[in-house]
């Protein structure tokens, strides 16, 4: 069975979502002002990722797929679910007690979306617009990795 671009980029809409409720929840739990901060900030930009592929959705039509189950599974595998579980979060609210626990937490969540958006954009590197867009949120991904780890060291130097 093949699947279409559509079914990819409704993996990549619900990393956004989960991203989203994860940086949200995250921001609620410390009353850390700088992190809280960074928190809700990371949220909102995972809202504007969730617009832009939510936008690549209107644009595909139901055409039978181009990728191959392997390859399929493969992107679920490093994308899918995996990346901000939404069930995995709410079990970890209470396990991440200290802003260091969820900045690492999201820095592991962060690359990993970058290793699916570079698999993302190889898909559409014959389609200018689209693979320069999924480029500027790979960028903006690793923005956020060098924000988290900036934080992290800060908050273990002043441990």
């Amino acid at each position: 069975m093949d699947y279409s671009m559509k079914e990819i980029i409704d993996i990549a809409v619900g990393i956004e979502e989960n991203g989203h409720r994860f940086y949200s929840d995250f921001s609620k739990k410390f009353s850390n002002e700088p992190i809280r901060d960074l928190f809700l900030m990371l949220a909102e930009e995972e809202l504007g990722h969730k617009k832009y592929f939510k936008s690549m959705l209107s644009g595909l039509d139901s055409a039978p797929g181009i990728f191959s189950e392997e390859y399929f599974l493969y992107l679920k595998a490093i994308g899918g679910d995996r990346i901000f579980d939404s069930k995995k979060i709410a079990v970890e609210m209470e396990d991440i007690s200290t802003p260091l626990d969820a900045i690492n937490r999201a820095f592991g969540d962060e690359k990993q979306s970058i290793l699916f958006y570079t698999e993302l954009s190889s898909a559409y590197k014959n389609n200018s617009e689209i693979f320069n867009n999924i480029e500027r949120i790979i960028e903006e991904e690793k923005r956020h990795v060098m924000l988290l780890l900036d934080l992290s060291e800060k908050l273990r130097i002043s441990s």
